[in-house]
């Protein structure tokens, strides 16, 4: 085996022993999450539909995602076919859905809390 071959396993075994140690949670794993909590399709938040449900999942999705702090306001737009000040007025509807109590996005929140945690 050469050196390069080596250097390379090596490589490969340390980076799968720290993707086993730290959950890395990306901007897809965040859109995963919501579409599944909300129960609609991924393609569909993306898209230019404007429903309530999808509404509020991308809201979700803005939400999580600006929450990471990984991630600038532009990609997160971006990444849903959207620009930075949407994403930035969406996780600002959901502060504010969670400031008067609003049950059902407390309860979307919540969920989707516990499993990006």
């Amino acid at each position: 085996m050469d050196l390069i071959a080596i250097i390379k396993a090596n490589k490969t075994i340390v980076q799968n022993d720290i993707c086993q140690l730290t959950r890395i949670i990306d901007l897809d794993d965040v859109l995963q999450v919501v579409c599944s909590i909300v129960k609609v399709d991924k393609e569909k938040v993306k898209g230019f539909i404007r429903k309530k449900e999808f509404i509020y999942a991308r809201h979700l999705y803005f939400y999580f995602s600006i929450g990471l702090k990984r991630y600038s306001s532009t990609t997160i737009g971006k990444a849903v076919h959207k620009d930075h000040s949407t994403a930035l007025y969406g996780a600002g509807k959901i502060r504010d859905y969670i400031k008067i109590k609003d049950r059902v996005i407390s309860d979307y929140v919540k969920a989707i809390t516990r499993i990006l945690e």
